[in-house]
């Protein structure tokens, strides 16, 4: 070998160690990091939990569920039913999660990862504070992270923003956090709809059984007809997948300018509803019930028995989730109750 490609091979190399021992390494903090559980015990006590808030920026409260004898409810709902499948996927995922890496104690860099304080009303962050008092698991979850699976979070008392191994859904809206389901009479399995106004303009359609695809609407005007057996028929849908978008007791509202609902299904249930008008938002309240049996679809024996036992377990079902409450419902939906028998029949003719 030449001197002069030893002299370049000996100067590349003290540049290359040189680089290497210039290079930073890991802090003791970094080397010493070994995953672990973000809520260390949190599997092992989750079914202990009785109380969850749920805080936005500008410390905006969201719900607070608490836990009673029989269901979770949600305090600012005036204690309805809470959705504890949403709730039992957030426990769910909190109590497995693991902090994979640590990431920035800059507060400079919060926002990035959302893991701002919620004092700041320009916060992205949720705050999920589990139990409560000096006992309390407060986190704040923040922006799921990017290129990788995993989401950010903090503990608000500590500088440390952390990365989990697993995205935590928590939603910041209110409704979302309530049992959402009112009733479900589907348009499939209705046969009778009666639809009266305060001013006592009446609708009422039917058909022979839920096999009978189109409704027929009673009482046409002489020399009217219906505009459609769709319009018609959509009536039928009225009860169907009822969502709440805000709940309150139904003792709280005037219902004497109320429009009326009644729905009848082939199986054998009565429901009646009232829709009415307040402060820009409609509100409906209902009642379900058995209605005879002989107007149900017939049956024999022990096929009559079960179908009965059947009909009863659901009316019960529905009473007891709406029993005294009324539910602010979206727009298409009080749209449709309030059909007039107008809406349905073809224009008059221009003369």
């Amino acid at each position: 070998m030449s001197k002069k490609h030893f002299s370049w091979l000996l100067a590349s190399t003290l540049i290359v160690t040189t680089l290497i021992l210039l290079m930073p390494g890991k802090t003791g903090k970094e080397s010493e990091f070994v995953v672990r559980s973000l809520v260390p015990g949190l599997d092992s006590r989750v079914n202990d939990v009785t109380r969850v808030r749920i805080t936005k920026g500008g410390n905006v409260p969201v719900a607070t569920l608490v836990r009673g004898e029989e269901a979770w409810t949600v305090e600012q709902a005036k204690s309805y039913l809470a959705d504890w499948a949403r709730l039992k996927k957030l426990l769910f995922a909190l109590s497995q999660a693991q902090v994979i890496e640590l990431k920035t104690s800059n507060p400079d860099y919060y926002d990035r990862l959302g893991v701002k304080d919620i004092s700041d009303p320009s916060s992205t962050a949720v705050l999920v504070e589990i139990g409560e008092g000096d006992q309390a698991t407060r986190l704040l979850l923040g922006a799921p992270a990017q290129g990788r699976e995993g989401q950010y979070v903090r503990f608000p008392d500590q500088e440390q923003a952390l990365l989990i191994n697993r995205p935590v859904e928590v939603s910041a809206q209110a409704a979302d956090w309530l049992l959402r389901d009112v009733v479900d009479l589907a348009e499939a399995e209705v046969v009778d709809v009666t639809i009266t106004h305060p001013d006592g303009d009446t609708i009422h359609l039917s058909r022979v059984s839920a096999d009978v695809p189109d409704f027929t609407l009673d009482n046409i005007p002489k020399g009217r007809e219906a505009e459609s057996s769709w319009a018609v028929n959509a009536l039928a849908g009225s009860l169907a997948a009822v969502l709440l978008e805000e709940v309150t007791h139904a003792d709280q509202l005037d219902w004497s300018k109320s429009t009326h609902l009644r729905v009848l299904t082939a199986d054998g249930i009565e429901a009646r509803a009232e829709v009415v008008a307040v402060d820009g938002k409609s509100w409906l309240k209902l009642q379900a019930f058995p209605y005879p049996e002989q107007a149900a679809q017939p049956a024999e024996g022990e096929a009559r028995d079960n179908a009965a036992t059947a009909r009863l377990k659901r009316v019960e079902a529905i009473n007891t989730r709406v029993r005294g409450w009324a539910y602010s419902v979206p727009e298409f939906k009080s749209e449709l109750i309030n059909k007039r028998k107008e809406n349905l029949l073809k224009p008059l003719a221009k003369k």
